[in-house]
């Protein structure tokens, strides 16, 4: 069976530039999304990697996984205005942190913009946070071994939540 993993990923500080520039990614009702979910594929990745992106040649499992980190990967908009652009992505196994970082490297234009955000696999083996900011900065954080009670954790909805709460904490803290 394949892990699916999900990255909540927050752009903190956007401005209208920013937001117009996500905005175009979005795809058109009459498009081929090429399974990017709310984005259309070759607009993103064509504007994030400086390429003209034509899915025939280039959307195949060597490419992202050398891109993206993952062998597929899927976008939703969650929340968006001219201040804060919450996007979700679900990929296959791994958090997609080559996309990430050529986010960061593309989005990040002041010391006002950052980017930070959660992960989790389906298991919640790996989960943790992760934050970028400007001139290349970025940390990643994992909940440690142990921190979770598995057996629990799908049998008890309150530590689910609080599973849920101390990934969120440890975002807030990075």
């Amino acid at each position: 069976m394949a892990n699916v993993m999900r990255t909540y990923i927050t752009i903190h500080n956007a401005n209208k530039e920013l937001h117009d520039r996500i905005e175009s990614w979005i795809n058109k009702e009459s498009e081929e999304d090429y399974g990017g979910g709310d984005f259309n594929i070759p607009r993103i990745f064509s504007d994030l990697y400086d390429m003209e992106f034509i899915p025939e040649e280039h959307l195949n499992r060597v490419w992202l996984e050398n891109n993206i980190g993952s062998k597929w990967i899927s976008f939703e908009i969650d929340y968006m205005d001219y201040d804060e652009i919450k996007i979700n992505t679900e990929t296959a196994w791994s958090v997609p942190f080559n996309f990430l970082e050529t986010l960061s490297k593309k989005i990040i234009t002041n010391d006002d913009i950052f980017i930070s955000g959660v992960f989790e696999d389906e298991s919640f083996d790996p989960c943790g946070a992760f934050c970028y900011g400007v001139d290349d900065y970025h940390d990643v954080e994992e909940l440690e071994e142990g921190e979770i009670d598995f057996e629990r954790l799908w049998n008890d909805e309150d530590y689910y939540q609080q599973v849920i709460e101390s990934l969120i904490e440890l975002q807030d803290n990075m």
